[in-house]
Parts: structure tokens; C-alpha cells; sequence
């Protein structure tokens, strides 16, 4: 007989079996568990009995028994605090399949299938707290898919009602919820929806993955750090497409069965567009359709930037111009726009990119064939439009629109997107490249100047760390990525304006002509020798004028092979030319007269070889600071050659 403990004497006769049942479970099990059926069986209707019963079950590892336990707790005493207490510790392992508490996983499979389905009801309906009810709402259908005709029209209103009175940014918890856990079960084809609320959520879901997507932070508000990694944005998207366009009988979206191709895709729906008969039919689903695919590769064009970009700085999409060996008036593309109206064949620019980043220029041109189907259409541009506007999509479209406007060569609507910004560095050098393109010279002198004088101020780099500006020769317009890094800006602004110059330095002479000479060729030193050709013109015709006076001559000209050829063209084989460009010393005596290389005046011949020699020796001066300071200094001169190509041009 088991004495009664000095200090149970005043338990009840329920706590007193209970205690007996507690007191022997570590020295003898098989007497605890004879004292709790004891307990069972005496007190069926006392909750603290069963709850205990359960309890030490529970302890004891023991899933079977204490699943039964439980089971009948939850009929027989259903309103019970310390039963909702236990259900929210089930309902939380459940939730969280990585959370480290098999024993209540397991326990819960234990439980009766039609039990199992009405503690998660119960457990959902009995919250008060939306998010809580989501949460449990969403366990029930993972658990019990059967539940989802009716309980998934239900909590998508809940969702959409929850987030509209609490959040303003899509990328929210409740929003997650919608998009990412319920979307999927709207395949089920017994749940009905009405058109407007399908599409409501189609849009939803595009505003969900755009600003996820966009967000430096992939931080999803209100929601825990351990649940806050989307997979699959755009495969889920596609998916989501695809279920909604069937429930709305959209022919196009059998393109979207996962995994999506996007050239592929893009490919069917050229085709669609042909055999469309009735386009205010499919304006809508065809404008979804494209918009997902232009969303999508836009988001791969802008992480492959990122990813291939020179030194972590922004690339700046420019205009550069066609290289020397090339007729240049001959081979200047008209704006593919206008091309299209008079050939089938769509002649676009040559496109390239630092590091040869071959998925992000296949990314934008996927990006314009998809901007090409939205705005060839009228309805497909009109529909395009409204749906921008209601999606927001502006901070993921960012600089695209005007890039693909300079693409097409469609320059004013370029300028739109830039005249009125803030003044920045990418703007300035946007500027200079489309004025170039107008032939508005002195406009795009102007911001070139702006150009340099804040490239003046950035670090100066290995000229062998970047490849040249428009290293390649071709005939067709070519737009390169440009760094925003000292260096290749300077490039290109030498670029610029040794393409100015050429358009008429070579074609009518005015006062300052040896000057524009002298000009050109400093500027082709710094991406030698791909100008050489250039060079080549310029002393040919130098020889041809039998003079050249150029006084800043010693304080640019630095490149061996330019030095090597001035010095042949003072010799008689080099036709004993004229060339003005020593600078007098103090101790010279000669300083009140021109110095020249013509004549018999043996110093100044020794001082042209130094000269010479000084020259050369300076060949591995940092050439992006050289030619900077030349920019810089010689920038009236420079102004006022262009402004005279500018009104030669015009007349």
C-alpha cells in the first residue's frame, strides 16, 4: 500500500491519485501508469486528470499514447486554456518544418484524420490576430488541400482586406502570404473567382515580384528573417500566369508551362500576334503576357550589369562612333525606326559592354524585341500604358526606356528622358553623346566639358585595366557601356571629340588649322594605336602643307611612333618640313624669332634632337592625366574649332 506524503493530506482525491502517479514515474513506470488509469477511469469528466495523463505521456516520449490522450481532451474539453496552449505549440512545429520538435509532429499524425482537420479549423477560426488566422488558414490548406474551394476565396479576401488597412508597401507579410503560399492552390479548378478579382491578383503578384525583386534588402516586412528568401521569383510569376490565364480561357498563356524559355516564348507570341484576328479580344492577356516576359529580362539585364560591372561603378549607355578605316558619311545608320518603314530587316546598332558581358546585352535586346511588341500595336501600347501606371513599374524600368530609345536612334525621345533631371556626372555624359548624335557640336562640347571636369577629380587607373572605346571597326552604329571611372570617361570624351573634329578639320581650311591638327593628334594617343590610321591622314597632310606650327607641341605629344614620324619629316628624305614647335630656352639668344627645323642654324638643330629625345622619354607619363590637362587647358582652343566645324556644317 502506497502511504499518503505528510504533504498531500489536503489534495483532493483527483490531485491525490495524480501525485501518486507523478511520485512513482521515475521509479517504477508501470505503477505510474496503473495510478494514471486508475485516475482516467475514476475521474473521466476532470480535465487537470486527462491533462496530466497527457502530460506524462508527453514526457515520456511515448506518441501513440499521448496522441490518444490528447484526442480526447480536445473532444471532451474543447474550450480549455491549457489545450489551446498545446494546440499553438503543435500548430507552431507545424508551421516550421525546421523547427527541432519531431515528437509533436509525429504525435499530431497519430491523431485521427477528422481530427486533425478540426483542431486546425478551430485553431484558425478561434484567432484573433489576422496574421495568426493567415498563418493557420494557409497550415490547413497545406494539410488538407480539400478544404480549398471553400476556405480559399475566404482568405484571399482576408489577405487583401488585412494588407489594405495596415501596409503601403507590396512587400509585406500578408502580401507574401497571397502571392507566394495561397497563389498555387488557385489550380485547383473547382475554385471560382470573378474576372476582376483574377486579374486583381494577377496584378498583386507582378507588384509583389517587381519590388521584391528591385529592393536592395530582400527584407519582406513583418515577416520572420528565417522565411524572408523567395526562390524562383520569375518561375513563380510564370506559374501564377499560367493558372490564372487558363481560369480566364487565355489561349496564350499555354506559353508560360514552367520552365519558360523567353526567347522561345517570345518567339510564339510574334507568332500569336500574327494570327490574331480580334485584337480587342486578347489586348489584355497579350499585354500581360509580353510584360511579364519584359519584366523579367529586364530584371536579368540589370543583376548582369551589376554582376559585370568595371570597377562596382554604374554603366552609362552612349553612342560611339564608327572607327577609322571606314567612310564615314557613308555609313551613318538612319534610326532603325525608320529603317523598319522602308525594309523588313531590322538594322540595329552593334551593342557592347566591359568584360565582354554577353548576357547583359542578350538581356537587352530581348528587352527591346519585348518593348517592340508593346508599342507596335496601338491597343497593346494603350493597354501597356495603363498598366505601367497601375503597377507602378517605373523604379524597375529606370534608365531602359531611354537606352532603348537611343537603340532605335530615336535621339528627342531620348532627350526627354534626360532634359529636367538632377545634374550629375551620367547626365552630362548622356548629354554630350546625344548632341553628338543631333550634330548639335557645340551643345555636346559643352557637356563634355562637364564630362571632364568631374572625371579631373577621380583617381587615375592602369590604362591596360580598361579595354578602348569602340575598339572594333564597323559600319553600323555602335552604343557601348561606359564606366563611370576616370579613364574610360576620358576615352571617350577623346573619342567625341576627335570624331568632331574629323567631321571638318579635313574639308576647308580656316586660321587655326595647324592648331585643330595639333589637336587631333594628342587626342589619338591615348588609345593608341587604334587611331593610326587617323594619324596617318594627319601627317600626310602636314607633308603635304610643307608646314606645321603647333606651340604646345612638347608639353602633349608623348607617343614614340607620332615623335619617330615628325622626326622623319624634318629629314631631306621627309621633305625637310617646317615644324614651329620648339620652345625657347632663357639662355637662348634666337628667343625673338620663331624656332624652326628649316634653315642651317646648327643649335637649333641640336635642341629639335633633344627635344625629341626628352619626348620619347616621357612615353610611360599616365596618359589619362595628360590628355586631362590638355582638355583642360587648351579648352578655348578647342571650343573654338568646334564652333567653326559647327558653322561650316550648317552652311
Amino acid at each position: 500500500m502506497v502511504m499518503q506524503p505528510e504533504s498531500s493530506r489536503a489534495l483532493s482525491e483527483e490531485e491525490y491519485v495524480v501525485q501518486c502517479a507523478k511520485n512513482c514515474l521515475e521509479v517504477d513506470p508501470h505503477a505510474s501508469k496503473a495510478w494514471m488509469i486508475t485516475a482516467k477511469t475514476l475521474f473521466p469528466q476532470n480535465f487537470g486528470v486527462q491533462f496530466e495523463a497527457y502530460r506524462i505521456e508527453k514526457s515520456a516520449g511515448n506518441v501513440k499514447e499521448a496522441a490518444k490522450c490528447f484526442t480526447t481532451i480536445y473532444i471532451n474539453f474543447p474550450k480549455e486554456a491549457r489545450l489551446w496552449n498545446e494546440v499553438a505549440q503543435i500548430t507552431s512545429v507545424l508551421s516550421n518544418e525546421s523547427q527541432e520538435s519531431a515528437f509533436l509532429s509525429q504525435m499530431f499524425k497519430n491523431i485521427p484524420y477528422d481530427i486533425q482537420l478540426k483542431i486546425l479549423q478551430n485553431a484558425a477560426d478561434r484567432s484573433e490576430d489576422p496574421m495568426e488566422h493567415c498563418r493557420l488558414s494557409l497550415l490547413l490548406l497545406n494539410k488538407f488541400p480539400e478544404t480549398a474551394q471553400e476556405s480559399v476565396p475566404k482568405l484571399v479576401e482576408t489577405l487583401i482586406s488585412a494588407e489594405k488597412h495596415i501596409y503601403s508597401n507590396p512587400v509585406n507579410i500578408y502580401r507574401k502570404f497571397l502571392v507566394c503560399d495561397l497563389m498555387p492552390f488557385l489550380s485547383i479548378e473547382s475554385i471560382e473567382m470573378s474576372t476582376k478579382l483574377l486579374i486583381t491578383l494577377l496584378n498583386k503578384s507582378i507588384k509583389f515580384y517587381v519590388a521584391y525583386l528591385i529592393q536592395k534588402t530582400k527584407i519582406i516586412q513583418d515577416l520572420p528573417e528565417s522565411e524572408n528568401n523567395v526562390q524562383n521569383s520569375w518561375d513563380s510569376m510564370n506559374k501564377i500566369f499560367k493558372v490564372i490565364g487558363t481560369k480566364l480561357h487565355w489561349e496564350i498563356s499555354n506559353i508560360f508551362n514552367p520552365p519558360v524559355n523567353l526567347d522561345r516564348a517570345l518567339f510564339q507570341l510574334k507568332q500569336f500576334m500574327v494570327s490574331v484576328a480580334d485584337w480587342m479580344m486578347c489586348a489584355e492577356e497579350m499585354t500581360y503576357a509580353v510584360t511579364i516576359l519584359f519584366l523579367q529580362t529586364l530584371h536579368g539585364y540589370v543583376s548582369a550589369l551589376e554582376a559585370g560591372s568595371y570597377k562596382k561603378s554604374e554603366l552609362v549607355l552612349v553612342e560611339t562612333f564608327i572607327n577609322e578605316g571606314v567612310d564615314i558619311k557613308a555609313n551613318v545608320m538612319p534610326p532603325a525606326k525608320k529603317m523598319r518603314q522602308n525594309s523588313e530587316d531590322e538594322i540595329l546598332p552593334v551593342v557592347t559592354v566591359v568584360e565582354n558581358n554577353t548576357d547583359a546585352i542578350e538581356h537587352f535586346q530581348r528587352a527591346h524585341k519585348c518593348w517592340s511588341l508593346l508599342h507596335r500595336n496601338p491597343l497593346l501600347k494603350q493597354e501597356f500604358k495603363k498598366l505601367n501606371e497601375g503597377l507602378a513599374l517605373e523604379p524597375l524600368l529606370g534608365s531602359i526606356i531611354q537606352d532603348l530609345a537611343l537603340y532605335e536612334g530615336e535621339y528627342d525621345e531620348y532627350l526627354k528622358h534626360i532634359i529636367g533631371t538632377e545634374a550629375s556626372l551620367k547626365r552630362s555624359l548622356e548629354l554630350a553623346s546625344v548632341y553628338h548624335g543631333k550634330k548639335m557640336y557645340m551643345l555636346s562640347v559643352e557637356s563634355l566639358y562637364e564630362v571632364v571636369a568631374a572625371a579631373a577629380s577621380l583617381p587615375s587607373s592602369s590604362q591596360s585595366s580598361h579595354p578602348p572605346i569602340n575598339a572594333s571597326v564597323t559600319t553600323r552604329r555602335h552604343l557601348q557601356y561606359i564606366p563611370l571611372v576616370k579613364l574610360p570617361l576620358i576615352q571617350y570624351c577623346c573619342k567625341l571629340l576627335i570624331a568632331t573634329l574629323k567631321q571638318g578639320v579635313f574639308k576647308t581650311l580656316f586660321s587655326n588649322y595647324d592648331l585643330a591638327l595639333g589637336h587631333l593628334l594628342v587626342l589619338c594617343q591615348l588609345d593608341w594605336p587604334q587611331e593610326e590610321a587617323l594619324v596617318t591622314r594627319v601627317l600626310k597632310e602636314i607633308a603635304q602643307r610643307k608646314a606645321f606650327a603647333y606651340p604646345v607641341f612638347t608639353k602633349y605629344l608623348v607617343n614614340p611612333t607620332i615623335l619617330e614620324e615628325f622626326i622623319f619629316l624634318s629629314t631631306e628624305q621627309g621633305g625637310n618640313i617646317s615644324l614651329d614647335i620648339l620652345v625657347p630656352s632663357a639662355n637662348q639668344l634666337l628667343n625673338q624669332r620663331r624656332m624652326s627645323t628649316r634653315g642651317v642654324d646648327k643649335n637649333v638643330r641640336e635642341d629639335f634632337k633633344l627635344m625629341m629625345r626628352r619626348q620619347i622619354a616621357r612615353c610611360n607619363d599616365p596618359l589619362d592625366s595628360l590628355i586631362t590637362d590638355f582638355l583642360l587647358s587648351e579648352r578655348a582652343s578647342i571650343v573654338e574649332i568646334c564652333y567653326r566645324i559647327q558653322v561650316q556644317m550648317s552652311s
